[in-house]
């Protein structure tokens, strides 16, 4: 359908018309285009807004992917998968940097660093797949965390952002991507004094 509706304008549109009138108006664009775009998404030709779908849509067999560590499964862990730190709203009025209103009441997983790396509290979390990682506020106190899989390495990853000097930046990092499919457990502590880990959810795929 989107090919007969893009053929379809082709054949009305000429050099002439492309140009935006005076008034800053494309006749194009809103004599022609939009409609048949508002028909586009009902999915069938026909008057806009009229629903043409079928009873029973038609079974597709997908090929296999590509890249069979791809985050077609990627997801939000639930907070059973998680121990080991303290979920709770922070207290926002005492920390610098600005941040979004909608963060306000969230409850966050938070961790601490500690002098010693070896003695900051350690979050421990249960997943299955072949990928993990924490969907964070990083703000201007975040810092490096250390995290293994199944007891292996310790590795470093910043949680920082180029915009955490001054906002408490939401994003997504992960620790850990190309796994084998399986059952996992993640560990993560946060590697300096006086820096924090705020995690909104974590993440795994």
């Amino acid at each position: 359908m989107c090919s007969e509706f893009v053929i379809g304008h082709l054949d009305r549109v000429d050099v002439g018309r492309i140009e935006q009138a005076e008034a800053g108006r494309n006749p194009v664009v809103h004599d022609e285009v939009q409609p048949g775009t508002g028909r586009a998404f009902t999915g069938a030709p026909g008057e806009v807004g009229e629903n043409t779908a079928v009873e029973k849509p038609m079974e597709h067999a997908l090929p296999k992917p590509l890249d069979p560590l791809n985050y077609e499964h990627g997801r939000f862990l639930g907070a059973s998968a998680v121990s080991g730190w303290e979920r709770k709203v922070p207290d926002w009025s005492s920390l610098k940097g600005g941040k979004r209103a909608r963060f306000n009441e969230l409850k966050l997983w938070v961790g601490e660093g500690a002098a010693n790396a070896d003695e900051a509290e350690v979050a421990t979390v249960a997943f299955e797949g072949t990928g993990v990682g924490a969907f964070v506020l990083a703000g201007p106190d975040a810092g490096v965390v250390q995290h293994r899989v199944d007891g292996g390495p310790w590795r470093e990853t910043n949680l920082k952002h180029h915009y955490s000097k001054g906002l408490h930046y939401p994003r997504t990092v992960m620790f850990a991507s190309e796994l084998a499919p399986g059952k996992h457990t993640l560990e993560i502590r946060v590697k300096d004094a006086g820096n924090f880990a705020r995690v909104i959810q974590f993440v795994a795929k």
